[in-house]
């Protein structure tokens, strides 16, 4: 067997210096690299405890950032959410919590106007607007 030359803490540490993480991403990742939930357990404990590990402030940022930087509609920041392994109602909950409706018409305006720009006097400009509107997470009744 390897032996490992750090805790479970301090390779958390290191992780979290890079990028921020959600307690069940770090919890994951710690079991791929074969820690011990006795060992994950109290690791997660002190880092929440030194508020190195903050979900709340995470889920804040993360769907400021995708909704604002990215330009993501409430569906793709939804699927963001699932992939990352939690449940639907969660994520739900969350975008419900965080996601700035009153940016949402600037947004929509913005990605109309790129569309727009690229194809100006196709006739199906429209189409290509909904399907980027789509893939972007954004619904049918807000894309009109």
């Amino acid at each position: 067997m390897k032996r490992r030359l750090k805790t479970a803490l301090e390779i958390a540490k290191v992780w979290l210096s890079y990028k921020p993480y959600f307690t069940q991403e770090l919890e994951t990742k710690l079991k791929l690299h074969g820690y011990l939930p006795s060992e994950i357990q109290p690791a997660i404990k002190i880092l929440t405890e030194e508020l190195i590990l903050n979900d709340e402030a995470h889920f804040k940022n993360s769907i400021e950032y995708m909704q604002l930087s990215l330009k993501w509609g409430p569906k793709k920041i939804i699927d963001k959410l699932l992939y990352k392994g939690f449940s639907l109602d969660e994520a739900q909950e969350k975008v419900k919590q965080y996601y700035q409706v009153e940016a949402e018409g600037d947004i929509l305006k913005a990605a109309i106007e790129k569309v727009k720009n690229r194809y100006p006097n196709d006739e199906k400009t429209k189409r290509k607007i909904d399907v980027y509107l789509y893939n972007r997470g954004f619904e049918n009744s807000k894309r009109k």
